[in-house]
């Protein structure tokens, strides 16, 4: 991400992998939004299982801002599409984690402001066949909620700002279709 020259940039979790139109499909929602973060549903993929889709929740704002709590609401995962300046303004992700640092880093990004938009389209697909994080947090869950709640940023700002602009998004024309070849380079 250091190395980010676009103003937006997406993620890939290692035991995932993406639909061929996600980067296409995602940008075109998130031009449409206008601003902040757009995540999308998602495929999962278990051996010897039929593939399943998997709608996350919308996002609540309210909800989001109280995290962490029981019960857990995660709305979305890793792999969103984002502004870079909203990744630089919470500090990135807390590397220091064992796990569950991509809910550390949502949460913290709700807590500063940012609007989060689901884009009903599985376009991603997560692989349970492999993963350490994913099980070392379901086996140090009280230590783990403990952890998030101490790293998570105090900041809590108002649910009612969504319809904010980014500076991010007033460079961005509010073309559609296909990925423009200038809109090509929005993105890393």
């Amino acid at each position: 991400v250091d190395l980010a020259m676009a103003p937006l940039i997406s993620f890939l979790d290692a035991d995932d992998w993406l639909h061929p139109m996600y980067l296409e499909e995602m940008f075109s929602f998130w031009k449409s939004k206008g601003s902040g973060i757009v995540y999308s549903d998602y495929y999962e993929v278990r051996d010897d299982e039929p593939v399943k889709k998997r709608v996350l929740p919308d996002y609540d704002c309210e909800r989001a801002q109280k995290q962490p709590q029981h019960p857990v609401y995660s709305w979305c995962g890793v792999n969103m599409i984002l502004p870079l300046e909203c990744h630089n303004a919470i500090g990135g992700f807390d590397e220091e984690m064992d796990s569950w640092e991509d809910w550390l880093y949502i949460i913290n990004l709700s807590r500063e402001g940012y609007c989060f938009h689901r884009y009903d389209k599985p376009l991603w697909f997560y692989d349970y066949h492999s993963g350490y994080r994913r099980e070392h947090g379901s086996d140090n869950w009280d230590s783990l909620i403990k952890e998030v709640s101490q790293k998570t940023r105090s900041k809590k700002m108002g649910c009612n700002d969504c319809n904010q602009t980014s500076n991010t998004a007033q460079v961005i024309s509010n073309t559609t279709g296909s990925i423009p070849e200038d809109d090509a380079k929005m993105i890393i």
